[in-house]
């Protein structure tokens, strides 16, 4: 059986500001056999008020391109010291420091998951997040001070609400077509992989690896034993405030810094030679890749679900025309994505909710406090001017708005909800094409 072959990329230099040309990642069948673990099917709670989804775009994607994706393991390290030894006799090192992803739900790819398309008006809460590891474990005690040690590892994932991400368009100098390839990276280009700080970041898991972690590998049957890991973000997005385009995407990304660092070319793992002397651990991510597919289908602004990474060439203190610190993946020929699960949960103004008649009508936030205002969130077939009544639950006009005019599509309408005792209201709309009502709560 053949085994891990070379995976590796190149960065050329015909670079400008806005404009880039960059080698796409080698990619080769690896030859080896994954022993996956078994995975939970995306799973979908209707409610009322709200939903609660399991989102995963490698899924979505693959469904709406009717192309199956290919897996790969992608090693992270602090350093290019440690390297891998492949079947034709040749060695890489490891070039890949920081490995993340971003999260855009209201990607219309996602509707061939299916899931539910958001809007922007949808601020979310992110429960859990899973993800595929390999973790080779060489070493299992260090000496030091004369006592023998547990070697314990440490993986940082940090994870980023759009305040905190770079969210910007490139386009590539010889496409005729000029179109915006969208991605969205952690802030911060001096960001150093190997330290759990980063400013940007809204918290830090601090993970310890043990030998109770590890994972198998098998050079002489090809075989690579990979588990899941499964964390508890617990933040919301940012709410309605923000563009069309950055609002409610989020961001993680995933950092491995060893206790016994490597040594220039150590060798991690060596498929050719089951003695090779172990003196590293090392740790990879599964991604999926997708070598038939153009990434310039991720061209929309809803469409942010980039996975991004840190290379030898992007340490920190360099740069390489606009790119320094993160490299959406995006740029390359082949799409590479975080085979990653996203749990959320929040209130339903999906666009299936808004758009299922002639005039569509959300309040948010529902519930809203007292001490904040609320929007009223209009979806309009065609343009129309549209007023506003708020009714108490007596039936009394307690606020109204003037008519405005809206266009075809979803339009805000504030509503000065602050100055509301606390109770059920009804706010109805009157546009053109009728006129539509929404119960909400004001605590």
């Amino acid at each position: 059986m053949k085994k891990l072959l070379f995976l590796g990329f190149t960065v050329l230099a015909a670079m400008s500001a806005n404009a880039q040309s960059l080698g796409q990642p080698i990619v080769k069948d690896q030859g080896i056999r994954f022993i996956a673990p078994s995975r939970a099917k995306s799973s979908k709670i209707s409610r009322r008020a709200g939903t609660s989804e399991l989102y995963n775009y490698v899924d979505a994607y693959t469904n709406s391109t009717s192309n199956s994706s290919k897996k790969t393991l992608f090693w992270i390290a602090p350093d290019s010291n440690a390297c891998v030894v492949y079947t034709t006799g040749g060695k890489s090192n490891i070039n890949f420091h920081v490995i993340g992803g971003s999260f855009d739900p209201k990607d219309t790819t996602f509707l061939d998951a299916p899931n539910t398309v958001l809007t922007r008006f949808n601020p979310y809460h992110v429960d859990t997040l899973r993800f595929i590891k390999a973790y080779l474990r060489n070493v299992d005690k260090v000496n030091i001070g004369g006592n023998m040690v547990d070697v314990v590892d440490t993986l940082f994932v940090q994870y980023y609400d759009a305040s905190g991400m770079s969210i910007t368009a490139y386009n590539y100098q010889n496409d005729p077509l000029k179109k915006s390839y969208y991605y969205g990276v952690p802030k911060g280009t001096t960001f150093v992989p190997y330290k759990a700080t980063n400013k940007s970041a809204l918290k830090t898991d601090t993970i310890l690896l043990t030998a109770a972690n590890s994972d198998s590998f098998n050079v002489a049957g090809g075989t690579a034993g990979i588990s899941p890991i499964t964390l508890t973000p617990n933040f919301n997005s940012l709410s309605t405030n923000g563009t069309a385009v950055t609002s409610n995407v989020i961001a993680y990304s995933i950092n491995f810094k060893p206790m016994i660092p490597a040594q220039l070319n150590d060798t991690l793992l060596d498929w050719n030679n089951a003695n090779y002397t172990k003196k590293i651990n090392g740790f990879a991510v599964y991604l999926a890749y997708f070598d038939k597919i153009p990434h310039d289908i991720l061209t929309t602004p809803y469409k942010i679900n980039n996975t991004f990474w840190t290379t030898s060439d992007l340490l920190p203190g360099t740069k390489v025309s606009i790119w320094q610190g993160y490299l959406p993946t995006t740029v390359y020929g082949t799409a590479y994505m975080m085979n990653t699960d996203i749990h959320i949960t929040c209130d339903n103004l999906s666009t299936k909710e808004l758009m299922n008649s002639n005039i569509g009508l959300v309040v948010y936030p529902n519930p809203s406090s007292s001490n904040n205002n609320s929007t009223a969130v209009v979806n309009l077939k065609s343009a129309s001017m549209v007023s506003a009544k708020v009714y108490d639950m007596n039936g009394r006009v307690v606020l109204a708005t003037s008519a405005k005019a809206m266009n075809a599509g979803l339009n805000e309408l504030p509503l000065a909800t602050s100055n509301l005792s606390t109770g059920i209201y009804t706010v109805t709309i009157e546009s053109a094409a009728g006129t539509k009502s929404s119960k909400f709560i004001v605590k």
